[in-house]
């Protein structure tokens, strides 16, 4: 007991940062200690001041554990292998990672389904266009926060990022007590808007969850945290595979498929200034006007030509309800095919995004008349009144990392995060 003390004192007299530390180290020994009861035992017959109470009470075993994590953290301080959080030195209790967003290289809705969900069949393809999240590991018992810079962004319990945390802490933190799961604080630096069709927001939380898992030393696998974030919303599980993927069901089918592309291959994207919700698009949605392409078809014949593939490889069916629901975005799409003396265009998700295959640069015009453009859209907030415009490239990750952008593009995204 007087050497757990010491620990204690020793730990509040270095730094109180290192609580951070300590209570991660806790965490990871708790985990370790439930899937692995029979080691745990061995490890207490091998320290046995600290076992003979431990095996007296749950409590008592608790204490062992805090004590053992107290132990470790004052042996990484001395080693210099675990730095203060408030430094920013260290990525032990905190990760900053970039988030992703996605686009459909193609998307057919094949039925709805009697849940009044949609059946579909996709080629989802992970791109550089994208946010970044710093996710904060804080102490028990305090409400998870969330910051962003986009003030029509939800920083309340309704936010995906938020959702994410709470699950993970639920599902993979099962078998600690609920007091003595962690808190987590968060900074979402975000440029994907919203109501775009790419996917920003499930990025976000699927980004969250794969921070909680690192932090918490990787209770969970990937499969479990793709399984999990079907929960949170159709488009999360996609960003747990390696990037390219076709996807059925409503969503929660994800394969991963060989990318067709390369990271040399360029998008552009552009998103007029109006969200388009998915719910308004597929109420405007005809089942007796879709198309008759084969998903199987359309995925062989874009692996075979890659950033070659013609706009009847690019079907999506949520095009004509959208067009119907906002005109415009048709000649949006009309005038990006034109760029670059012909290019394949077209919609991503249920919009409002235009993609552009093969584009690297943004047409003259488009640039010089954007403001103008935006301005034939309806009356927006000034700050707002222009199109989203961005470069990206297809990106993939192999398992047990993240998504990160692509080197061409990587310059390009770490300035646009400064400048929000």
């Amino acid at each position: 007991e007087s050497s757990c003390c010491c620990v204690c004192v020793c730990v509040c007299v270095c730094d109180r940062s290192y609580s951070y530390i300590l209570h991660l180290a806790y965490i990871r020994i708790m985990i370790k200690s439930h899937s692995a009861p029979h080691q745990s035992r061995a490890s207490c017959r091998a320290h046995p001041r600290a076992s003979c109470r431990a095996r007296a009470s749950r409590a008592h075993a608790l204490a062992s554990c805090r004590a053992r994590a107290h132990s470790s953290v004052i042996m990484s301080a001395a080693n210099s292998s675990i730095s203060s959080p408030d430094t920013g030195a260290a990525a032990s209790s905190s990760l900053t990672l970039f988030s992703p967003s996605k686009i459909n290289v193609f998307l057919r809705i094949i039925r709805r389904r009697e849940d009044g969900f949609h059946e579909l069949a996709s080629l989802f393809h992970v791109i550089d266009c994208g946010d970044e999240l710093v996710v904060d590991l804080g102490p028990p018992g305090q409400k998870d926060t969330l910051k962003c810079n986009m003030t029509n962004v939800p920083v309340d319990s309704s936010n995906l990022v938020l959702k994410a945390l709470a699950m993970f802490r639920e599902r993979a933190l099962a078998d600690i007590p609920a007091a003595e799961r962690p808190s987590y604080h968060c900074t979402l630096r975000k440029r994907v808007p919203a109501g775009a069709g790419l996917g920003g927001g499930s990025g976000n939380a699927a980004t969250a969850l794969f921070a909680a898992n690192v932090l918490a030393g990787n209770p969970a696998s990937e499969s479990d945290l793709q399984t999990w974030s079907a929960d949170i919303g159709s488009d999360c599980p996609v960003y747990f595979g390696k990037g390219a993927s076709y996807v059925t069901g409503r969503g929660e089918f994800v394969d991963d498929v060989e990318s067709p592309f390369t990271d040399d291959d360029s998008l552009l994207l552009v998103k007029p200034p109006i969200e388009l919700s998915t719910g308004r698009i597929f109420k405007a949605l005809d089942l007796n006007n879709l198309s008759d392409a084969d998903p199987k078809a359309l995925m062989s014949q874009i692996a075979d030509v890659g950033a070659q593939a013609t706009v009847d490889l690019t079907v999506n069916d949520l095009e004509a309800p959208a067009f119907k629901v906002l005109p415009r975005l048709r000649e949006l799409k009309e005038r990006l095919a034109e760029a670059d003396g012909g290019c394949t265009s077209f919609m991503s998700g249920s919009g409002s995004t235009i993609v552009a295959l093969g584009v690297d640069t943004p047409p003259t015009e488009l640039i010089a008349r954007s403001p103008s453009l935006a301005s034939d859209w309806g009356t927006f907030d000034p700050e707002e009144d222009k199109l989203f415009i961005s470069r990206a490239r297809f990106i993939t990750r192999k398992e047990g990392e993240w998504f990160k952008p692509s080197k061409a593009l990587a310059e390009e995204h770490a300035n646009a995060i400064k400048e929000l």
